[in-house]
């Protein structure tokens, strides 16, 4: 976890000194969904938005409690699956198109909209303002990726010896080649002693 604080952290700032607005977003958003399955233990393979929404839970809330209603910004009242934040910062961009704007399932023809970039002010980060736009800093959004993720690697060092099994058997399993049977790859993980 350390070495890719280490390792993202230049990329992410060549893609703010780039003006890559929407490639880091999507870049973010994609991590939390892949720290998030690390987290829970995804050895499925297939990871989601339950991932990400547990990583900003367990490492971004206590960091930065912006995050939390940002799963739900329509005030859907849990009517719908899916995260507003991931939905809007991974999904599209991380397809190579602009965020997604969040359309109000209540009927209201509402929809909420962003501003991202570097230019946005620091104290409106993760902030819905009266015309509909979640403010987005993209150097904050880097800063606080890269201190959950320290904050991660203390819990994998200190927390309960299952969180490591959980998290060592995830990364084998995100490791696992294409057209290589699942529950083949996992029993390899095993007798090689990598997890239980």
């Amino acid at each position: 976890m350390r070495e890719w604080i280490r390792d993202w952290a230049p990329g992410f700032e060549g893609l703010i000194q780039a003006n890559a607005y929407y490639d880091i977003v999507g870049l973010i958003g994609s991590r939390w969904e892949s720290l998030g399955g690390l987290l829970r233990g995804t050895t499925d393979g297939d990871t989601g938005y339950k991932d990400a929404v547990a990583y900003s839970a367990a490492f971004l809330e206590p960091l930065q409690p912006r995050y939390a209603p940002l799963h739900d910004m329509t005030m859907s009242g849990g009517k719908k699956t899916g995260s507003d934040l991931f939905t809007m910062c991974r999904n599209k961009p991380l397809h190579g198109t602009t965020p997604a704007p969040i359309y109000f399932a209540d009927g209201s023809g509402g929809v909420i909209c962003w501003w991202i970039g570097t230019n946005v002010p620091l104290a409106n980060h993760l902030l819905v303002d009266a015309e509909g736009a979640l403010h987005i800093s993209c150097q904050l959004l880097r800063d606080e990726l890269l201190h959950s993720m320290a904050t991660f690697a203390d819990y994998l060092e200190s927390g309960p010896a299952e969180v490591r099994e959980a998290f060592r058997r995830a990364h084998w399993m995100t490791l696992r080649p294409q057209g290589y049977e699942r529950k083949a790859w996992l029993s390899d993980g095993r007798q090689h002693l990598l997890f239980k």
